[in-house]
């Protein structure tokens, strides 16, 4: 499985995505330009509203105003001066069949880190952004059923996450 292939399509997503986030004749929230410093931090109440919304509105629902949602957590991340975040080969092979998953990953693992400051640890803010994920796609709306969202969303219900995490993730430089 070759890292460089996940990134590029995963890029190629991406950039359509922020197109769309420039795009002015839209109707729902007006996003927050993201430019200096500052803006990350007062943009954050907004972020996890977002994060929020994409978690709890199926998936196949408010197509454009997702792509926008999508687009903004996705430029938060970006440029946020607080939060770093490790994408590795195991996430991008968990989301390659369903990239609104990606989204529900980055904003989640994000809203840890936010409300978590003091927590440094890559691992749990994984496994916040992977919790996310197995409750959207258990809902089963708007996603491609594969055989590794399945037994992520098991392992989440059994209480085994961090064995699924340990066997999937362990190449993404998470610990």
């Amino acid at each position: 499985v070759n890292i460089l292939y996940y990134m590029k399509q995963f890029l190629a997503t991406a950039i359509l995505l922020i197109s769309a986030f420039f795009v002015r004749a839209q109707s729902g929230p007006q996003f927050p330009e993201l430019v200096a410093k500052e803006d990350y931090a007062k943009a954050e109440p907004m972020f996890l509203q977002a994060v929020e919304w994409l978690n709890e509105t199926d998936l196949d629902q408010q197509l454009e105003l997702r792509q926008r949602t999508n687009a903004f957590v996705f430029s938060w991340l970006n440029g946020s001066p607080t939060v770093k975040m490790v994408i590795g080969e195991g996430i991008m092979k968990l989301v390659k069949d369903n990239p609104s998953l990606a989204f529900i990953y980055f904003g989640n693992y994000c809203k840890f880190c936010i409300n978590n400051p003091e927590n440094k640890y890559a691992w749990d803010a994984a496994s916040a952004g992977l919790r996310a994920v197995a409750k959207v796609y258990k809902k089963g709306v708007g996603v491609k059923k594969t055989k590794m969202l399945t037994k992520l969303a098991e392992a989440v219900d059994s209480g085994k996450l961090e064995e699924w995490m340990e066997e999937n993730l362990k190449k993404d430089s998470l610990r």
